[in-house]
């Protein structure tokens, strides 16, 4: 579903997500080997599969994880970015490996689930 074991979408994540405001890479200036980097992205990866299996904790797990970054200077706005990155590189992934499954039902909800993570305070 989000290919938490993929380390180079888990990359690719990261380099948008620091391309987009550099000094974002100043939040991970202790992640020396990634592993915060990595717990990141698999702590997101779980809480989008929570919210596919209707499990209410992916609205719990939004909600805290927006009052611990918050503790960083990190915005609901961009803790919700960091969701939409996740869904580029699943689609831009399913599409280029598996162009013949992917169709608009399943962009339809992403897009559905991102817009529902955004209102979520």
């Amino acid at each position: 579903m989000c290919m938490g074991e993929q380390p180079r979408a888990r990359e690719q994540v990261f380099e948008k997500l620091f391309a987009i405001d550099p000094t974002w890479r100043d939040l991970f200036v202790l992640d020396f080997d990634g592993g915060v980097r990595r717990a990141m992205f698999q702590t997101s990866c779980d809480i989008i599969q929570n919210y596919v299996d209707n499990d209410p904790m992916a609205e719990a797990r939004i909600e805290a994880g927006q009052l611990i970054h918050d503790g960083y200077g990190v915005t609901p706005e961009v803790f919700q970015l960091f969701f939409k990155l996740i869904s580029e590189a699943v689609q831009i992934h399913h599409r280029v490996h598996h162009a013949d499954t992917w169709n608009r039902t399943h962009t339809a909800a992403w897009d559905a689930m991102l817009a529902h993570f955004k209102t979520i305070k």
